[in-house]
């Protein structure tokens, strides 16, 4: 019975040794597991990290281009708006000293009180190309001069406006493109 009471004892023995064991393999294994899954967040973190420090790098490089882009573009609209009033001054100048005279067409009446000299044909005045004008006092001339060169201004900001927009648009849509084709990689 001893003999058997001892090969019961060798058989829970060598169970417990290999239940032990197989306990300690799958600690082991998991402790592996676990390494390797960490090894492989810290891998995915330092490229996302590098990832977004090249994108952070992207887009400050894209403001700097965009910044020197709409600087040039306002020292060309302050440009153009110093020629711009430089002709304006021109044409006052020419016009107090009587060098351009304006002139806007007139329809001509038939009548006394335009008199004689006054009075055409109304074809003449509809078009035939001998049409009749009164010429502007030159203050009169002045001030329809400055209209113009206002309106011409604000035209010519509202199309730098216009331009600038697009040119915003333009880069920030390329920008974007940019980085849905990295994502997409």
């Amino acid at each position: 019975m001893k003999r058997l009471y001892g090969a019961g004892l060798l058989l829970v023995a060598t169970l417990l040794a290999f239940w032990l064991g197989s306990l300690q393999g799958q600690a082991l294994g998991g402790a592996r597991e676990q390494l390797a899954a960490e090894l492989r967040e810290r891998q995915v973190s330092a490229q996302h990290i590098a990832a977004m420090q090249a994108a952070n790098a992207r887009y400050r490089r894209s403001e700097a281009e965009l910044l020197v882009r709409s600087a040039a573009a306002t020292e060309s609209l302050k440009r153009t708006l110093i020629d711009e009033k430089k002709q304006h001054d021109r044409l006052v100048a020419d016009l107090r000293a009587g060098a351009v005279r304006l002139s806007v067409p007139i329809v001509a009446t038939t009548g006394a009180a335009c008199g004689a000299g006054l009075a055409g044909d109304r074809a003449a005045a509809a078009g035939d190309g001998h049409e009749t004008r009164a010429e502007l006092a030159p203050a009169a001339a002045e001030d329809l001069a400055a209209i113009a060169a206002d309106g011409n201004a604000a035209i010519v900001q509202l199309n730098a406006c216009i331009d600038r927009y697009n040119d915003v648009r333009q880069h920030l849509n390329a920008l974007r493109d940019g980085i849905t084709h990295a994502q997409a990689q």
